[in-house]
């Protein structure tokens, strides 16, 4: 046995997935093993030795070898060292020499390593049965009976006999054999081991389900494992009272982060389809770990039985554990790394295809287009034909081209859009035209998304906004096919900012807008859209008009006149004369009948006029004629978003909650017939294939407008819009992470309804605030917070904060809930964006008018409490946040519902164990998140979030690649549970951020690097709101770079900008009274005039920030 073997192996570099060639010296050498497998390596080499090891040990020991040319430390013992290649350690191999040849070597000692009576191979021997494109029958590596075999021998014969029985070998006895042992002792600490385990039964079950169907039963000999598995359950809880419960803990502790290891490789089985050899590969490795651990604890187990208190905290088996534990994570890191290296292919494949797409990647020709009737169109030939010189020039030179059709409202602008458009579409001269409602982002967003869906783009998804937006623009850049883009309605350039398809080569834009300042802003040319002339106004009322014309010849000429009497009423005002016409078709009036009807409408509003005369004269004649279900449903689209209101707003809404004018809305059938005459007349438009209704923006301002005279209506029209919003949009108990989806659909027509309300508030008619409306605000702005939409956050709180303060005294009493919601997002907004001091006042008030309220709603206690929590744990009181929580567990066992309080423990225990993490108790903080996950499995975003605080605690630990697998586990789970854009949240920035911190801790600096960039895009979106997350990723990344040769001058560059945020904030923090408020512009200059002046720039002030502390304080405490 002392002797060195090696074997070269052709396919070497592929079977350890290392990118490096058959070279001499070869660069990747050498892997040293454990102990035990030196077992395995020995029995695949000498296979016809069987028997020869029986009852031997072995020992690593640290050799010098006698290569051909000279004396020199080839590697180190170790658990799974892997050996790269350096000046100092090299390997030749010898000339002629084959694949088959072994090399034997008689080590030497080295320095006072004693040598050792029966010493190991030291061996990296790569196995011929390893290499890929083997089938599952090669890929067993020798024996694994006869392995077990091996292992067995170090247990009694009566607890081999037991570890041998049939009817332990599975997941069954084992939660059996639990539930007696529960019911003989109903202490905490049993109960807490019984559920350890129980919970550790899944995993183990479904990673041998994925590996016994490969090599049968027989062979893999799993029944055997799960006899010890049972064995050594059995014998913790046979100890003597009361050490069995300590050492059943203790070892349920063991089991449980076993079984969380083979959770992870579950997971990464499930994402690595495409490498199923490797993956079992690696699943032998973890069986043969497996085997370890159970052998060891039950010769631990009967060893120390006569002195069972031995047993609590031994160290020999905490070693043993933690050296088992080790090889396993080594295992599941190289998994990781297997993984990353093919998922960085497959997104390279990716951004190859993306880069050369062609039609035959997307669903092409691609329209989405507004209803819209080509019949109907009428004149504006000489505009559409400007349109088209600007935008194809006759010297049929390719280039971008924008060009913004700007006018007063309602004169026709969106007309002329879309009759381009659609002579684009029906002459083919581009392949695609997309459509976009420009008034908002949200409404931008949406049209993006909707836009990739129906190219067909890679991954698009109807909830991914953030990636259709980059995937929609990436192919309006790449494509080689003509396109147009209309951007309807943009009146703030600053909303198509993100949108704008910069860079292309090609391809057309046109902007309808009342703002002339977007010409100079953002298009290349500029064309006015006019109202129409007197004539043209009369021919197009008689265009709209033809049939009615035509079906009276006699008349024909008396109609002609009137309508051109009629039109100069309306100073070429193409909507109204529109809506005229239909006014006129619709009621089967008679020329001379309209005009008197008009006529008496007009003297009616007088009055109330608002416009010009005959404007608003048309406008009320349309209104004046719904019925009161149809008039409330145009009611709650005045407020609403203009463009695509999901009809199922009103279709799924409680109709027990709705007034009577409203209950058919809840039937479809019947829902259609109260829209008929808002589509007759023009006043709605709805898409069939998607259900949604859209008004023209001059119909809501008109509606509104129109109620105004009689206040109590234009009430009712605002509470019924509040009222249904609210139902659809439901009821929120603190956190709305599994309802996303639901909320987004709402959260447009919600902030619509709130610009509504604050545009008119300075009106001495303004509509009166409800407590309903402050609840709706107060729900939404829960969902705002969750997905980082910080902005419309702040402005959805300030009016619900004001419209509070202006609700009656009776109604304030009724609304000290309401109230404390507010102030909870208030706190909420401040602290993210990592202004603690400013969020913990409103926290505070919060919490006091929960505790003040009567009767006691204890969910809405326990959830201001957790808030409050975590926003003092943010600050880095870490105690007092802690003595917090404790306290809290006790409000919560006031709570009868047992899926809320289930949902409350997760979070409690979770920030227990965070607070326990940074106080350095990390024993009472593995206990804590291991319940927190325990507790919250059915809950994927509170999951996340534990193992994100696992990871952290394995980190601060310096367990790196169990930290490293904790992250990736809280990033999958976050990308797979939600339904939003969440590859851009910045949780998943933070996953990345952590990430790259733990491949820097490994040595892996090009592992880190890629980590880092990719949160830095994520950080970037954030920025203007969460400079902090921004500066931590620009300064680890400084870190990491300066170690690179040839990044010195982009490290400093990062490394400045990051300190350079982080003063600017210490002067916020510091000024104001200690209260953080977001810095000037002349402290900001002062900050840059002070480094300058002191003769230290911010380049050499960076290089003594050596710890991402100071900007880790500045993050909220959940991504830390």
């Amino acid at each position: 046995m002392d002797i060195q073997v090696r074997k070269r192996c052709p396919q070497f570099p592929h079977g350890h997935g290392q990118k490096v060639d058959f070279t001499q010296p070869a660069t990747m050498p050498d892997t040293d093993f454990c102990v035990d497998g030196a077992f395995l390596r020995m029995k695949g080499m000498f296979p016809d030795q069987k028997g020869m090891y029986k009852g031997r040990d072995f020992d690593p020991l640290k050799k010098v070898l006698q290569v051909p040319n000279d004396n020199l430390p080839l590697a180190r013992t170790g658990q799974n060292w892997q050996l790269y290649h350096s000046d100092s350690h090299r390997w030749y191999y010898l000339s002629g020499m084959e694949v088959d040849d072994l090399i034997a070597v008689t080590p030497t000692p080295e320095g006072s390593v004693p040598a050792r009576p029966t010493p190991v191979p030291y061996s990296a021997l790569i196995m011929a049965q390893l290499t890929p494109n083997a089938d599952c029958a090669r890929l067993f590596p020798l024996d694994m009976e006869e392995y077990l075999e091996y292992l067995l021998e170090k247990l009694k014969p009566e607890d081999r006999r037991q570890a041998q029985t049939p009817g332990n070998g599975n997941a069954e006895a084992i939660r059996n054999l639990t539930d007696s042992i529960e019911s003989a002792d109903d202490s905490n600490h049993i109960k807490y081991a019984v559920s350890m385990i129980k919970s550790s039964l899944g995993p183990f079950d479904i990673f041998y389900n994925f590996l016994e169907p490969k090599f049968g039963s027989s062979r893999l000999q799993a029944t055997r494992i799960w006899g010890m598995f049972h064995l050594s359950v059995k014998l913790a809880s046979e100890l003597p009272h009361p050490e069995n419960r300590h050492v059943t803990r203790q070892l349920s502790t063991m089991i449980k982060k076993l079984g969380q290891q083979l959770d992870l490789f579950n997971q990464y089985v499930e994402a690595g389809d495409s490498d199923i050899e490797g993956m079992t590969r690696a699943a032998l490795e973890v069986h043969a770990h497996l085997a370890d651990f159970f052998v060891a604890s039950i010769v631990l187990l009967r060893e120390h039985s006569l002195e069972p208190r031995t047993l609590v905290g031994n160290q020999d088996w905490m070693d043993e554990f933690k050296r088992i534990l080790s090889d396993m994570e080594s295992t599941l890191h190289k998994v990781e790394q297997r993984l990353t290296q093919l998922d960085e292919g497959q997104a390279n494949d990716v951004e190859l295809q993306k880069r050369h797409s062609s039609g035959a990647e997307v669903k092409l020709p691609c329209f989405m287009l507004p209803p819209a009737t080509d019949a109907r169109w009428f004149d504006r030939d000489n505009i559409t034909e400007r349109i088209d010189k600007v935008l194809h020039p006759v010297s049929g030179q390719e280039s971008f081209v924008s060009v913004v059709l700007y006018g007063n409202a309602g004169v026709g602008k969106t007309h002329v859009a879309l009759k381009y458009a659609h002579m684009m579409m029906t002459s083919r001269r581009v392949k695609a035209v997309l459509w976009f409602n420009s008034e908002t982002k949200k409404a931008l967003q949406q049209g993006f998304t909707d836009a990739a869906m129906k190219l067909g783009l890679a991954q698009a998804g109807s909830d991914r906004h953030q990636e259709n937006r980059s995937s929609l623009l990436t192919w309006l850049q790449t494509t080689e096919f003509p396109w147009l883009l209309v951007f309807n309605n943009l009146e703030d350039p600053k909303v198509v900012k993100d949108y704008w398809p910069s860079g292309c080569s090609h391809g057309s834009v046109i902007i309808t807008s009342r703002n002339q300042k977007v010409r100079f802003l953002l298009a290349d040319h500029g064309i006015e859209v006019p109202a129409f002339r007197p004539d043209s106004e009369s021919e197009f009322l008689v265009h709209l008009l033809r049939a009615e014309v035509s079906a009276d010849i006699g008349n024909a000429h008396t109609k002609i006149e009137s309508a051109r009497q009629l039109s100069e009423y309306l100073s070429g005002h193409a909507l109204a004369i529109s809506f005229m016409a239909r006014l006129v078709s619709e009621r089967s009036w008679t020329m001379g009948e309209f005009l008197g009807a008009h006529e008496k409408t007009r003297r009616d509003i007088h009055r109330l006029q608002r416009g010009p005369a005959s404007l608003t004269t048309i406008w009320h004649m349309s209104f004046d004629g719904l019925g009161d279900q149809s008039a409330a449903v145009l009611g709650i689209l005045a407020y609403v978003n203009p463009d695509s209101v999901p009809e199922e707003i009103f279709t799924k809404a409680d109709v027990k909650s709705l007034p009577s004018c409203l209950e058919n809305c809840t039937d479809e059938g019947r829902f259609s017939a109260v829209l008929e005459p808002l589509l007759t007349l023009g006043l709605v438009q709805r898409d069939k294939e998607a259900k949604t209704l859209s008004t023209h923006r001059l119909v809501q301002m008109h509606y509104r407008s129109f109620l105004a005279a009689n206040p109590k209506k234009r009430q009712e029209a605002f509470d019924q819009a509040v009222r249904i919003l609210s139902d659809g949009f439901g009821k929120v108990q603190n956190q709305l992470h599994d309802r996303w989806a639901q909320s987004q659909k709402c959260i447009q027509q919600i902030v619509s309804l709130k610009n509504n309300f604050k545009d008119e508030a300075e009106d001495p008619d303004a509509h009166h605030p409800t407590l309903q409306f402050c609840w709706l605000l107060s729900n939404s702005a829960r969902f705002l917070l969750e997905s980082g939409d910080y902005v419309e956050l702040n402005s959805v709180l300030q009016v619900a904060e004001s419209s509070f303060h202006r609700l009656s005294p009776e109604e304030k009493g009724k609304g000290d809930h309401i109230l404390a919601d507010i102030l909870n997002g208030m706190g909420l907004w401040w602290a993210h964006r990592g202004f603690f001091s400013r969020a913990l006042p409103h926290m505070r008030e919060c919490v006091r008018l929960r505790a003040a309220a009567e009767p006691k709603d204890w969910v809405a206690i326990s959830w201001s409490e957790v808030d409050f929590r975590n926003v003092l744990a943010s600050t880095g009181s870490f105690s007092e946040s802690l003595e917090w929580e404790l306290e809290a567990e006790q409000t919560r066992r006031n709570i009868p519902d047992d899926e809320v309080n289930i949902k409350l423990s997760s979070v409690i225990h979770q920030n227990i164990g965070r607070c326990y993490m940074f106080l350095n108790d990390h024993n009472q903080a593995e206990n804590r998140l291991y319940l927190a996950v325990e507790k919250g499995s059915q809950n994927w975003a509170m999951l996340a979030y534990t193992f994100f605080v696992l990871g952290t605690l394995s980190r601060r630990s310096k367990e790196y690649p169990t930290a490293a697998q904790a992250y990736y586990k809280a990033q999958k789970m976050w990308l797979q549970g939600g339904n939003r854009d969440l590859q851009t949240h910045h949780f998943n920035g933070a996953c990345m951020y952590k990430l790259g911190c733990v491949a820097d801790d490994l040595g892996e600096s090009e592992i880190a690097i890629r980590h880092l960039h990719k949160a830095l895009v994520v950080a970037k979106l954030k920025k203007a709101d969460m400079a902090g997350d921004y500066a931590r990723v620009v300064f680890k990344l400084s870190r990491v770079l300066e170690k690179m040769p040839g990044y010195e001058k982009e490290a400093a560059d990062l490394a400045a900008e990051a300190l350079f945020i982080r003063m600017a904030r210490s002067l916020t923090v510091s000024g104001d009274e200690g209260q953080d408020q977001p810095p000037s512009d002349s402290s900001l200059g002062l900050l840059t005039a002070s480094s300058q002046d002191s003769g230290t720039g911010l380049e050499e002030r960076s290089s003594s920030i050596d710890e991402e502390k100071p900007y880790d304080d500045m993050v909220y405490i959940m991504w830390r």
